[in-house]
């Protein structure tokens, strides 16, 4: 399949605005963040977003696997990690619960913080492409 610029916009946009507004959301709804640890702890929930990571994984992997140094690498570095995610998460829903027990408040709000600036980068990258 021949590369294609307008997949590699598209995905750095989508994976950007997902990022910025879930993690700021999350970070805005103290009672958001308080579901979203309660949910990841039950394993029924843990498989049904592995189902969505596999969705949400799937796509880059089958129209962006370029791998390079740069932005365009590093969304099909996150396709394949959210695609890993979901196989775990529905083959081992267990394992998942367990190491969720050991999350709290303060280390998601980091994770959080973390994920809304790394959002604004690759919006910021998906309407500056200075590898195009």
């Amino acid at each position: 399949m021949e590369y294609k610029p307008e997949y590699s916009i598209f995905f750095i946009k989508f994976y950007g605005y997902f990022m910025f507004l879930f993690a700021g959301v999350l970070l805005i709804s103290k009672e958001g963040r308080k579901w979203m640890i309660k949910s990841s702890q039950d394993e029924t929930n843990i498989v049904l977003t592995g189902i969505i990571s596999l969705l949400i994984g799937l796509p880059v992997i089958i129209l962006h696997n370029i791998w390079t140094a740069d932005v365009l690498g590093f969304i099909t570095f996150i396709g394949w990690m959210t695609t890993l995610k979901g196989v775990v998460r529905i083959a081992f829903p267990s394992f998942v619960a367990n190491k969720m027990k050991e999350k709290t408040e303060n280390s998601l709000n980091i994770l959080l913080i973390f994920a809304m600036f790394l959002g604004a980068g690759l919006i910021y990258c998906g309407y500056y492409p200075y590898w195009c």
